[in-house]
């Protein structure tokens, strides 16, 4: 009998705006999103055509996860980190900005 490979799994939040959440809705659906450079400390989220730039931070105390089921609830685990995520636009020259420094942008043109 084989032993079973040791799994190591972290859990991470994810923080946004509450305004940027409609983008969120049918994520489950989607085959297009990816995360990367979580080991940076700013780990970049594309989502669909929408890129967000993160900061990752350390929570306060711990967050538990927890997944439902017929039975109820399930604990599944306990985050120490979050990631902070904020839209940002690609232009020209292949390097983003976050929407704020966008329109501020515009504004002062």
């Amino acid at each position: 009998m084989e032993d079973d490979p040791i799994v190591n799994s972290e859990y991470i939040v994810v923080d946004m705006d509450p305004k940027h959440l409609e983008s969120f809705k049918n994520i489950e659906n989607s085959s297009t999103y990816s995360l990367s450079g979580l080991k940076s400390g700013n780990p970049h989220f594309k989502f669909g055509d929408q890129i967000y730039k993160g900061n990752m931070d350390h929570i306060v105390g711990t967050t538990f996860i927890f997944e439902e089921d017929s039975e109820g609830l399930i604990y599944e685990g306990e985050a120490t980190k979050k990631i902070s995520l904020q839209p940002v636009q690609v232009i020209l020259n292949n390097q983003y900005q976050n929407e704020s420094e966008s329109a501020k942008m515009k504004d002062d043109e």
